[in-house]
């Protein structure tokens, strides 16, 4: 994928005999019915003694395709046997799968998918092997990444064999905030991801304020819910507060 390479084009008569005396004719070229990404380099040229040669076309899509070429004036047109394009080397690593909305609820799992790509975003299997750390911007001591959606072990990186381009971890956290989770593996650039924590149902109530005060005083008391991991619980709490004195 990505490389440059060259095809000719030639004016032909019924008999399959091509054109030299033809120095007018214009081709363009472009993907045909095999193939689905977009043709790159100039695509139209004139032909000379009735062949027009595209010497810096590429294609960037690991897959089968092949080349269709129309004329003007209108003769017709041709299509080239399908050539297979081969990735890229290894060049990144992108999450292709991550958490809905970027957020998990505390206490819970985030599923995540990372895949080594080419720098034209092939999926890349022949790396040799790589070994993934994973890391958290968090400083919850209560992070992980699990090898599994339940039950499982704790990881710390992750490893893909040669001839396996993606692999998958999941993300736990009891803590809220916005983190950044990230996967490296050098030299390849690494994939970062935005992920918000967000707190789990309420299951208590919290009250504060003066423990004392004198009669016909007022004095301000805060109720609080609160998840079961002490998160401040505002986004799940909806439900009556009253003080029972």
């Amino acid at each position: 994928a990505g490389v440059p390479f060259t095809v000719r084009v030639a004016v032909q008569d019924t008999f399959g005999n091509t054109v030299g005396s033809d120095n007018t004719t214009s081709i363009t070229v472009a993907t045909g019915a095999s193939g689905t990404a977009t043709l790159q380099g100039t695509l139209t040229q004139t032909v000379v003694n009735g062949v027009a040669t595209f010497n810096n076309l590429s294609y960037n899509k690991a897959e089968t395709m092949n080349i269709a070429a129309i004329s003007v004036p209108a003769y017709t047109s041709a299509t080239s046997t399908n050539v297979t394009v081969g990735t890229a080397a290894a060049n990144k690593l992108v999450l292709t799968a991550v958490p809905a909305a970027n957020t998990i609820t505390a206490g819970t799992r985030g599923a995540y998918t990372v895949m080594v790509q080419d720098q034209f975003n092939n999926p890349q299997a022949a790396h040799g092997g790589v070994t993934i750390p994973l890391t958290s911007t968090s400083a919850s001591t209560s992070k992980k990444f699990y090898d599994a959606a339940t039950a499982g072990n704790i990881i710390t990186q992750l490893v893909l064999a040669n001839g396996t381009a993606s692999g998958n971890f999941w993300y736990y956290d009891e803590t809220t905030g916005s983190y950044t989770i990230q996967a490296t593996s050098a030299p390849l650039t690494a994939a970062t991801h935005s992920l918000t924590v967000a707190s789990a149902a309420a299951t208590r109530l919290a009250v504060t304020g003066g423990s004392t005060m004198a009669t016909g005083d007022t004095n301000v008391i805060t109720i609080t819910a609160y998840d079961a991991f002490d998160n401040v619980a505002a986004a799940t709490y909806t439900g009556d507060k009253s003080i029972t004195m």
